[in-house]
């Protein structure tokens, strides 16, 4: 049996990794790929990396880290249109062990991300 920490991921999100930026200092993103997660949507309010307060529109647990400001969007690869929407912009992340440190449980709250997607490097 899975630990309980990755026990209940059966949804499939889209993901593009943030991956720098490019010479314009524009936001670039790597290649999309599915990852199979428990996806939340609910808007609350959570702090950010910068101690401010940021409206959070999602969150999902997942099995691996993901840097912030990756673009999420909810969905199968197989599925991905040309222009996908909603998308969501990881604003948050943390990964917390249980008490004997033997498993940890990533979460990630997302925002909407209403700007075009990055550029995509390969």
């Amino acid at each position: 049996m899975p630990a309980v920490e990755v026990h209940d991921l059966k949804q499939q999100v889209v993901i593009y990794r943030a991956a720098g930026t490019n010479r314009d200092g524009l936001a670039t993103v790597s290649a999309p790929e599915e990852l199979t997660v428990r996806f939340r949507a609910g808007l609350n309010d959570s702090f950010g990396t910068d101690e401010n307060t940021v409206s959070v529109n999602a969150s999902m647990v997942l099995p691996e880290a993901v840097p912030i400001g990756s673009i999420v969007w909810e969905g199968r690869l197989c599925d991905l249109p040309a222009t996908p929407t909603p998308l969501y912009v990881v604003v948050n992340f943390s990964d917390v062990p249980d008490i004997k440190n033997r498993h940890r449980r990533k979460t990630a709250q997302l925002s909407f991300f209403s700007d075009t997607l990055p550029e995509i490097i390969v």
